[in-house]
């Protein structure tokens, strides 16, 4: 029985976690889709810094703009909900040694 709106046991979003490499155009939505959700943990990745060029995107604010991404955003999610928990890498993932960081995290 299908109910528009409705879903069966939503606090199960609490349990998970979810990672989200690059908080771009896409990540920035992403990130903050699923805080207002209530995910239980973002895990962010992203190792450039916020730009006025970023404005853009709605989801930075200039007085941010030198922080990195990762840092600027986990303050932002933080105001919309803080009962999620953030965890964030300023790192580029591809490299070797920061690609079995990742992949432990």
């Amino acid at each position: 029985n299908f109910r528009m709106g409705i879903v069966d046991n939503y606090e199960k979003i609490r349990d998970y976690t979810v990672a989200v490499v690059g908080i771009g155009g896409v990540g920035s939505v992403t990130s903050e889709m699923l805080t207002r959700c209530g995910i239980g943990k973002l895990i962010l990745f992203d190792y450039d810094k916020v730009e006025l060029a970023n404005m853009n995107r709605l989801f930075f604010q200039p007085h941010q703009a030198g922080l990195s991404k990762v840092a600027a955003a986990a303050k932002t999610l933080e105001g919309i909900n803080p009962d999620v928990v953030f965890e964030t890498h300023n790192y580029n993932i591809t490299t070797v040694e920061n690609f079995d960081h990742f992949m432990s995290r």
